[in-house]
């Protein structure tokens, strides 16, 4: 049979997920499924504040739709209203947003986000392994192109000093602007080389330095791995030297482990580890009252 379908499927506290790895978690929906050869679906994912995830911007790789499943050829335009944050948790990004935005599939069956995004708190990593926190801002996802666009500040850790970083641009390559107001030994100029050394011929003055960056890459490099592939939220090492030394056995140190879940649309918890001492390690517990 080839059916045409004129359908309107109304529900709530719906858990979804997409067959691409694209999103998760719980939603409201009013959804119209119509057509014959070709099948629209379209309507409104309304996601629950906290419960749902999206977990890619983009597919890396064509899906033969019309050769797995039927003849039909599918057509998805969803409109998704974020009007309490959701959590965009992606290999590169874990960021709270609210905003509004739409979930397509092109000809080639690219499936892509699109619209905008005000980012509430969160981190993310840059190509070279950096981090930055404290993250505020707009992001604009483009339909065309897998490049959002941002205008955002976030703060990053270089030798232990706070760094406040303005990115303004295509996220592949975004201007920076540097807000140095701290005794760190670096300029403007070499806080830049410091954060583009994996894309740059950078000609470090001493072993210290290029240290600093080392340690700076392999922390960040688990932290990033940690809170992808964890339940985890938010997942920190800190210590009072090298992590590089610490590798190598120095018992003069000072680690911990920060550690942060958001439990509910309201309740977020997390831990600092001193591995050294278990009796002065801090818990803390936040309850969300309104936006």
């Amino acid at each position: 049979s080839n059916p045409n379908y004129a359908l309107n499927l109304v529900g709530s506290n719906i858990m979804t997920s997409s067959s691409y790895d694209i999103f998760n978690g719980i939603v409201d929906m009013d959804i119209n499924i119509t057509g014959k050869d070709t099948v629209v679906i379209g309507g409104d994912l309304i996601p629950r504040p906290y419960d749902f995830t999206i977990t890619s911007l983009g597919s890396k790789e064509d899906y033969d739709i019309d050769e797995i499943y039927s003849t039909r050829n599918i057509i998805y335009d969803l409109h998704v209203p974020i009007i309490n944050p959701i959590r965009i948790k992606t290999e590169n990004i874990n960021l709270l947003i609210s905003g509004d935005l739409n979930i397509n599939n092109s000809s080639d069956n690219n499936y892509k986000f699109f619209g905008n995004a005000d980012i509430v708190e969160g981190s993310f990593y840059d190509n070279q392994g950096n981090i930055f926190q404290n993250t505020t801002g707009t992001i604009v996802l483009s339909p065309i192109d897998n490049a959002p666009y941002i205008d955002l500040t976030a703060e990053t850790i270089i030798d232990g000093y706070p760094i406040d970083i303005e990115f303004i641009g295509y996220i592949d390559n975004p201007q920076l602007f540097i807000n140095n107001n701290t005794d760190l030994k670096y300029s403007d100029t070499q806080i830049l080389q410091i954060l583009t050394f994996g894309d740059s011929d950078t000609q470090l003055d001493n072993t210290e330095t290029a240290g600093n960056l080392l340690t700076n890459f392999i922390e960040n490099e688990i932290e990033k791995n940690i809170a992808q592939y964890t339940p985890l939220d938010e997942f920190q090492l800190s210590s009072n030297t090298s992590f590089l030394k610490n590798l190598d056995g120095n018992s003069d140190i000072n680690l911990k482990l920060h550690m942060g879940k958001q439990f509910t649309n309201r309740i977020y918890l997390n831990t600092e580890l001193d591995i050294n001492n278990f009796n002065r390690s801090k818990y803390e517990a936040t309850y969300r009252i309104n936006n």
